[in-house]
């Protein structure tokens, strides 16, 4: 009985780790004034960093409309241009590469086709939101503004997957071998040495204080692309935590807060800013880890909140809405439930 007991205590304890907990941060008003003086423009310190490292990965946060605006500002900025990274991006299947490069080029076509890059990924239902397609578009217009060398290229990271002829398992093995795909396609650029910036999920950007320790398959494409070559990418968290909208100012402007030794919030548990992340840390065996261990900088759009509200293009494409219908039904699951909840949400039956 007493063993029993004993069991029962540590399964209690190991599941509170899990448990979502209030978001905290003590700060000083000090520190808060300190802190406020942290923010930095945007384009100079991904300039910056791209003279000291290979890649910058910028974080996205999926449903928070002030990300990709910010991020497209960054990426078409003069500064940041005239590095002519390659931009890799996360929300794009490789069936698509050849029309994107074409689009991305200035050439003449069928426009239209433009959302199905997003619309064919394993993951559709994350870019229903008007700012990842903008982003192409903003790519485009700004390289019809520059000679054929100094172009900016786009490389779209998931592998090939045909929604034809999908099913339930190869969806699955698909899912399961994902960041494996988009290690596959960075690595000709990781031994060629060529600048990028990557634009994923903040999740796919943290950096695990232990790698070795982990099993590969837990590990975020960061990790992966740091234990084949230390140091090379500057990774940039988003902001969108109450307890840190609480103690800066509101802003139009994209800012970026630098978690070096200066930084008010280097030595902060993530935990602590972002505790339903618990699961995921645990996993990558950074359950204590500091903001500083896992990311490099912050990326901060304002008081951006979360809106679950589809675009004004997808409400009005049944055909769309129904084909999302038909493959949430083959993943099944979390997805499903949560698919059914947006629909709910968005008066639609």
């Amino acid at each position: 009985m007493k063993y029993f007991a004993i069991v029962l205590i540590a399964v209690y304890l190991t599941a509170c780790d899990y448990l979502p907990k209030n978001a905290t941060l003590n700060l000083s008003p000090e520190q808060i004034s300190q802190l406020q003086t942290q923010l930095q423009p945007s384009e100079q310190v991904v300039v910056n960093a791209l003279s000291n490292h290979q890649f910058v990965a910028l974080g996205d946060a999926h449903y928070y409309p002030g990300f990709m605006p910010a991020i497209s500002d960054i990426i078409t900025s003069p500064k940041v241009v005239s590095q002519q990274p390659i931009i890799v991006l996360e929300f794009g299947n490789q069936n698509y590469q050849k029309y994107i490069n074409q689009y991305i080029n200035g050439d003449a076509v069928d426009e239209s086709q433009l959302k199905n890059v997003l619309r064919e990924t394993l993951y559709f239902t994350a870019w229903l939101g008007d700012g990842y397609i903008e982003l192409l578009q903003s790519i485009r217009a700004i390289n019809q503004t520059l000679p054929d060398d100094k172009k900016l290229t786009v490389l779209l990271a998931e592998k090939h997957f045909n929604w034809e002829n999908a099913t339930a398992e190869s969806w699955q093995r698909a899912a399961s071998t994902k960041v494996d795909g988009f290690y596959d396609t960075l690595t000709p650029i990781i031994q060629s040495n060529q600048k990028a910036i990557l634009v994923f999920g903040g999740f796919h950007l943290l950096k695990a204080a232990h790698p070795e320790t982990v099993n590969q398959q837990d590990l975020s494409l960061v990790s992966r692309i740091e234990m084949a070559k230390p140091n090379s990418v500057f990774t940039v968290w988003p902001i969108i935590q109450n307890v840190l909208y609480d103690v800066l100012p509101n802003t139009d402007t994209a800012k970026i807060i630098k978690l070096d030794d200066n930084s008010v919030l280097a030595n902060i548990p993530f935990r602590d800013i972002m505790p339903k992340a618990r699961p995921m840390l645990s996993k990558i065996n950074s359950k204590d880890a500091t903001l500083q261990s896992l990311a490099d900088a912050l990326l901060y759009v304002g008081h951006t909140k979360r809106d679950m509200t589809f675009s004004k293009d997808v409400m009005s494409d049944e055909k769309w809405i129904t084909e999302m219908k038909k493959r949430v039904a083959i993943i099944g699951g979390k997805l499903e439930t949560r698919f059914n909840s947006l629909l709910n949400d968005n008066h639609i039956k």
